[in-house]
């Protein structure tokens, strides 16, 4: 399952081979082929700064962040519409906070999205 709202992405998939579900918050961000979806946050820093300038990643980070209801919107529809805890482990620090600040857990660096309780 793949839900997109404003600039944000939610990827639930299976990983097959570890019998187990799994999930990334993305974000999009430019690349040289255009808007892509990228889910490091030191990655997506290192990368904008270095191609367009402090500046501007700095500009493109509060876009982001101002779209944040967009992520919280999203977590609510996916939480609709799973039957399982699926955990992540989170990336780095910022990764952790973004998912708390939306909603998520994290324990230990691994973030928990829940379903939705009312379904059940």
């Amino acid at each position: 399952m793949i839900a997109v709202q404003g600039c944000w992405q939610i990827d639930v998939y299976k990983l097959s081979e570890e019998g187990r579900h799994d999930f990334t918050i993305s974000v999009a961000a430019a690349y040289d082929d255009g808007r892509v979806y990228r889910y490091s946050p030191e990655l997506i820093q290192d990368d904008l700064c270095s191609r367009f300038g402090k500046g501007d990643y700095l500009k493109w980070k509060e876009l982001v962040l101002s779209d944040i209801d967009s992520l919280r919107n999203l977590v609510t529809v996916v939480q609709q519409n799973i039957n399982r805890v699926i955990p992540s482990v989170t990336c780095s620090d910022r990764s952790a906070r973004l998912c708390e600040q939306v909603g998520i857990p994290v324990e230990r660096g691994i973030a928990f999205l829940f379903p939705d309780r009312k379904g059940f």
